[in-house]
């Protein structure tokens, strides 16, 4: 199973179409690389793919314009929700592998505070 999960829908357009023949399943959704955007209502979609994806042993690519703030910061957050690691671990991974990611200081409270709301480590 291989899926792609674009979080940038507006500006990105590819559609389930243009990865059907290459049997990959395709989601989206459009959000902005914006101060006031709730980057985090997005996390129970990206959440509920990444888990059927991995009980499924297969892959789910997630990106969106530039790969830094909106796939970076849902990833980030489903990471340190997953992985036993601590925030500040999980984004020390992430970004040892990724780059730059989570550079919206509004994306980055919206991460720091769904760790907390979720008593997860920080």
């Amino acid at each position: 199973m291989c899926v792609r999960l674009n979080c940038a829908a507006s500006t990105v357009r590819t559609g389930a179409a243009f990865y059907a023949p290459f049997g990959i399943e395709y989601s989206e959704f459009v959000a902005q690389d914006e101060q006031g955007y709730n980057i985090m209502q997005h996390y129970d979609l990206l959440a509920n793919l990444a888990n059927a994806v991995a009980e499924k042993k297969g892959r789910l690519f997630v990106h969106c314009e530039a790969g830094v703030n909106r796939s970076g910061s849902l990833c980030l957050a489903y990471h340190a929700a997953t992985s036993g690691m601590t925030l500040l671990e999980s984004a020390q991974h992430c970004k040892a592998r990724r780059g730059r990611i989570c550079t919206n200081p509004a994306f980055q409270l919206q991460v720091f505070g769904f760790a907390r709301k979720h008593q997860l480590p920080l």
